[in-house]
């Protein structure tokens, strides 16, 4: 079970604010930066979608991660869902047969077996922090960077994840959520990144063919 806060960010926030905050009774380490591709993938008629659920690939430090995602149970900018996850063997391939368990099987029963083909790109910078409490992980904070691209159109990243790890509780996430927006500048999220995405879809579907991005 994934359960996570997003945030928007709502106006400047250098990393180093985060590493001078006083967040005690927890503990943040700095944990590095990755970059990532992320690559959400559906049904020309969008069946994985329309069952409210979410599969994406991701391209980082040349490996590939496959994951599945439920429906969000969560509320506002707290987000709650099954996650599957798996690694993927290079070249990539789409064929959900060749994918590993449990995922295979629920993608397959998803889509009908319909072909899939990318939906949006993702291109994230991610810096992350390790949560401790007691000298034990309970979390972890990203702050995302980047830019979604999708049907010719472009939306920028810039938004802090709090995602449960390890020993984290939801009290846990519900301190650290109070104690974050108190000191910077943040703002609930509710929508997903790929809701974002898809939201650039359906305004590029309903403009001219000659009309410019937005």
């Amino acid at each position: 079970m994934e359960v996570e806060a997003k945030f928007a960010i709502t106006g400047e926030l250098d990393p180093a604010l985060i590493d001078s905050l006083d967040t005690r009774p927890y503990t943040f380490s700095a944990a590095g930066v990755e970059k990532h591709v992320d690559t959400l993938l559906d049904t020309p008629d969008l069946r994985i979608i329309g069952q409210m659920h979410a599969l994406r690939i991701r391209a980082a430090n040349s490996t590939l991660t496959l994951t599945l995602k439920g429906p969000n149970t969560g509320k506002g900018g707290i987000h709650k869902r099954q996650e599957w996850e798996a690694p993927l063997d290079p070249p990539l391939r789409l064929e959900s047969d060749s994918w590993p368990e449990p995922i295979a099987s629920r993608v397959i029963a998803l889509s009908g077996g319909a072909s899939l083909l990318p939906l949006l790109h993702l291109n994230v910078e991610r810096r992350r922090w390790v949560i401790q409490r007691d000298e034990r992980a309970i979390g972890e904070l990203a702050l995302d960077t980047g830019v979604i691209l999708a049907a010719g159109r472009r939306e920028p990243i810039h938004e802090l994840e709090l995602e449960l790890k390890g020993a984290g509780a939801r009290a846990d996430l519900d301190a650290l959520c109070a104690l974050l927006t108190a000191r910077l500048p943040l703002a609930p999220e509710a929508r997903s990144k790929l809701q974002r995405g898809l939201a650039l879809l359906r305004h590029a579907l309903q403009e001219p063919d000659d009309a410019p991005p937005a």
